[in-house]
């Protein structure tokens, strides 16, 4: 009879070490199981936060060309401003000349070369004039798009910051 007692006790106590075996066992996995989940969540945040920072190099090389753009547009708008310039003196040189010299003729002729040469130059300068504005905004687009995005960047690394923060506070 005490056999049988012991081999019953014996049961019920492998019993209950297997069940918090288990219990500990699956606390683990749990825990482990979490720790995946933050670690996964930190990765996914750390990959957009590189996604964002090719946008954001991306963003400051296209500014910068706007720029460069933006530069030469101005240097050829007062090359033409000055050739402009010259022309209308010679154009007003020639005009003064008209009926003094016996060569009117060709003056008249070259006065409206001119004069549609200075219209052709003021076109220009209109052109160059409106592609300047327009990559002014461009810049200015890009640049609010890249301060959105650094903006993005900081959250996500603060986000980043206080997940490590909270899992090294776990450990």
């Amino acid at each position: 009879m005490r056999k049988k007692i012991h081999t019953k006790n014996t049961k019920k106590f492998l019993i209950f070490s297997l069940k918090q075996q288990i219990g500990k066992e699956s606390q683990t996995k749990r825990s482990d199981l979490m720790e995946l989940k933050q670690f996964n969540e930190t990765v996914l945040g750390n990959i957009a936060v590189s996604e964002l920072d090719g946008q954001i190099v991306g963003q400051q090389k296209e500014i910068e060309n706007g720029r460069v753009t933006l530069a030469e547009a101005n240097t050829e708008k007062e090359n033409i401003q000055l050739e402009e310039r010259q022309l209308l003196l010679e154009y007003m040189s020639t005009t003064i000349g008209i009926g003094k010299t016996s060569t009117s003729n060709w003056m008249i002729k070259t006065r409206s070369i001119n004069h549609t040469h200075i219209q052709d130059l003021q076109r220009k300068i209109k052109s160059i004039e409106t592609e300047a504005y327009k990559t002014e905004q461009e810049v200015a687009n890009a640049s609010e798009q890249q301060r959105k995005l650094q903006e993005i960047v900081e959250g996500l690394a603060e986000s980043g910051k206080h997940i490590r923060e909270k899992k090294d506070a776990e450990k």
